[in-house]
């Protein structure tokens, strides 16, 4: 979907590699139990990273197995999942439905349309379970699309738009840890859609596209991610995670999240 919220594969031992890769799993296997095939395209380690940090405050029981799929045919491998892992598939599946309509409004991608009209019953179960979640989630996206229209050149302005949207992913229950995982959720997203649109930002110059950035001075882009992921670390740093999993999330929110960022900074070295 997204695509930041991932590991950094040189800074985890193979038995933290082995946990990550079975919630990911885990995760796939909800989406494809609760929308088979076409949910199971959808997984994200965004996501991912959403189900084991929630499994990591709350410790749910987790269900256990291994299995061939698809993906991995030949050999069994294993996964796990719970109730927050059920959540994560709903609010993946939902971010990819927008993100197609998004796609398809952008470059016209009639093949996205197609494929977010045969997801429209099952976004339609979504919004029942979580109308309030649902209902801030779509208003942000009719903003920043407002935004888009308008041309608006202070990027602070959609990336907190985008914030606010991403903070309702992490509002599962209403409990004393929300306001750390909103906080958490809010600079994610900030940071998630600053990081976005400097990836795409000669792309979307030479496609004539919108992009918040153009008025920046893209030298200083590294301190301005920097000091968001700072606000991140802050609220991330409130919350009781487990130890099982606390290496795995470090390592997702202080490597992971820069992973585009260092392989476009060292493809640009080499072409000086």
């Amino acid at each position: 979907m997204f695509g930041y919220l991932v590991y950094s594969p040189d800074n985890l031992n193979d038995e933290n590699r082995r946990i990550y890769k079975e919630c990911y799993c885990g995760l796939c296997k909800c989406l494809d139990n609760k929308y088979g095939a076409l949910g199971r395209s959808t997984v994200s380690y965004d996501l991912a990273f959403i189900a084991m940090l929630f499994t990591a405050i709350y410790g749910p029981q987790n269900v256990c197995g291994e299995e061939r799929c698809p993906v991995h045919p030949v050999r069994k491998h294993g996964y796990w999942y719970n109730e927050y892992s059920e959540f994560a598939a709903d609010m993946n599946m939902l971010l990819t439905y927008y993100k197609y309509l998004d796609d398809f409004a952008d470059d016209n991608d009639r093949r996205r349309k197609k494929i977010a009209d045969k997801m429209q019953e099952h976004i339609d179960e979504i919004e029942k379970r979580y109308p309030e979640q649902c209902s801030i989630i779509r208003k942000c996206l009719e903003d920043n699309a407002e935004m888009e229209r308008q041309n608006v050149t202070n990027p602070d302005i959609p990336a907190n738009c985008f914030g606010t949207l991403f903070a309702q992913v992490f509002t599962y229950r209403n409990d004393e840890y929300t306001p750390a995982l909103q906080q958490l959720g809010f600079h994610l997203g900030k940071f998630i859609y600053l990081m976005d649109a400097y990836m795409d930002f000669k792309e979307d110059l030479n496609r004539q596209r919108y992009n918040p950035l153009v008025t920046i001075d893209l030298k200083n882009m590294e301190d301005i991610l920097e000091t968001v992921m700072t606000d991140c670390i802050k609220a991330y740093n409130t919350l009781p995670i487990d130890d099982k999993y606390r290496e795995i999330l470090d390592n997702v929110l202080y490597a992971g999240v820069w992973s585009e960022y260092d392989l476009k900074t060292a493809r640009e070295r080499k072409k000086r």
